[in-house]
């Protein structure tokens, strides 16, 4: 797989969850902005916060630190939902949840991308819209579930010390807890699936939703509880009956689970089951990963490796650090003494990136952030002082190398020159520009 490097001269900080344009956000000095996957300025670097990803085609930023001063911008930079929030969460479904600071504390509603309130900011919590619902938490503890336009779908009368977070809906469900303290779970017209009889519930995925029994608690102060988990149909009937110390969502139809007693978090027996609570995959491992592109990365002792949904090892115990494949490449490290490496690796096995740098992030869309640590080849990165670059996976471009050199030093002379915000960050676009080209030359 032939590899191409995209330096991102003058950023100090990355975080790469990029997922609406494949947008992610950066920091050049004290001020966050937001770069595309080919390395350019999309959103100046001029906040002091900014959210992660962009989603409906807004970003939350803050214009001040710890104030109560969010608002969003667009994809161009441009501010289009003034800095007035206490908080402002990511856009999904064309609204996101907003808190503004009141003198009885927070308040919550819901904006839509034109900056409209469609729900006023005077209630206690709230959810984010997913399947057409979001909750809504009042004062008095009862779960309104609205509409996107703000009108009431129904209303769930709810335990006063669940967090809101156990009203948000996911693939058509909402685990809740009632006055009584019962768990179970609604659809979106806000029936009951099967009875509320357990003690903890959990997101449905892959038409199963994690439920568990409490046996007991961590230490005598009674601080925290234990549960073992079992699974329910979307009919509510219990196809898998509590028994693991541990359980997660199904994904690519297999659900990470542990057969040890949640009282030996000391000794996890981890592995999978299918559908039907069959072990597919044997629980036998110290720690595991979900599914991804057909291979989940298990860990024994200290080592992790990779197995397929029959449950074989395909890529042997050699790992300190093991990431999801994704598109057929996953982030390894391998560490050394003082700090770990990190690299790439394809589905054999093969080193596609050697495990020389400081940090490799999750690819998305074929492209992933690597923090500088050495291994590069080239030598473009120093050139520019670059701390960080992107690697994009299966590119094949030939250019000429002596021409993007020099472009490379008449653009490092522009970027070095200018002290305007503007010019810089043409400046810089331009060096970026430059040094794709020699990094992709044969």
């Amino acid at each position: 797989m032939r590899l191409s490097f995209i330096p991102l001269p003058g950023v100090d900080e990355a975080v790469f969850a990029p997922r609406e344009g494949g947008l992610f956000r950066a920091r050049r000095g004290k001020r966050w902005g937001y770069l595309d996957l080919a390395g350019q300025v999309v959103v100046p670097f001029a906040f002091a916060e900014a959210a992660n990803a962009f989603g409906d085609g807004r970003a939350a930023v803050n214009r001040k630190q710890y104030a109560s001063t969010w608002g969003y911008v667009a994809r161009g930079g441009e501010l289009v939902i003034p800095h007035r929030y206490a908080s402002a969460t990511t856009f999904a479904e064309q609204r996101a949840v907003v808190a503004r600071e009141t003198r009885d504390g927070w308040r919550w509603g819901f904006v839509d991308p034109d900056g409209v309130e469609v729900v006023p900011c005077v209630h206690s919590g709230a959810t984010p819209f997913c399947d057409g619902l979001a909750g809504l938490r009042g004062r008095d503890y009862v779960a309104h579930f609205i509409r996107p336009d703000g009108s009431r779908a129904f209303a769930f009368a709810s335990d006063a010390n669940t967090g809101d977070a156990a009203f948000a809906f996911a693939n058509g469900f909402a685990a809740v807890c009632t006055s009584a303290h019962r768990w179970g779970f609604i659809d979106r017209r806000g029936e009951a699936v099967g009875t509320f009889r357990y003690d903890k519930c959990w997101a449905f995925a892959e038409g199963r939703g994690a439920v568990a029994h409490r046996v007991g608690t961590t230490n005598d102060d009674h601080e925290d509880s234990l549960y073992q988990v079992g699974y329910i149909d979307e009919q509510g009937v219990e196809v898998i009956a509590p028994r693991f110390g541990g359980g997660y969502p199904f994904r690519e139809g297999l659900a990470r689970v542990d057969l040890a007693h949640p009282r030996e978090c000391e000794r996890h027996q981890i592995g999978f089951i299918d559908r039907d609570g069959r072990e597919v995959v044997p629980c036998v491992y110290d720690a595991a990963q979900d599914f991804r592109d057909g291979l989940a990365a298990v860990r024994q002792g200290k080592k992790w490796g990779y197995v397929d949904s029959r449950g074989q090892v395909v890529l042997d115990f050699r790992f300190d650090y093991a990431g999801p494949f994704v598109g057929g490449v996953a982030a390894v490290g391998i560490y050394g003494p003082g700090a770990g490496s990190y690299g790439y690796i394809d589905r054999a096995g093969r080193e596609l990136l050697a495990c020389e740098h400081s940090w490799a992030s999750e690819v998305h869309a074929g492209v992933a952030l690597v923090e500088q640590g050495g291994g590069m080849g080239p030598g473009f990165a120093e050139l520019a002082g670059a701390k960080h670059f992107l690697v994009v996976f299966g590119a094949d471009v030939a250019v000429d190398r002596e021409a993007a050199a020099a472009a490379i030093g008449e653009a490092l002379v522009r970027a070095q020159a200018v002290e305007a915000d503007a010019d810089a960050h043409r400046a810089w676009s331009a060096l970026d520009g430059a040094l794709v080209k020699l990094a992709s030359a044969d």
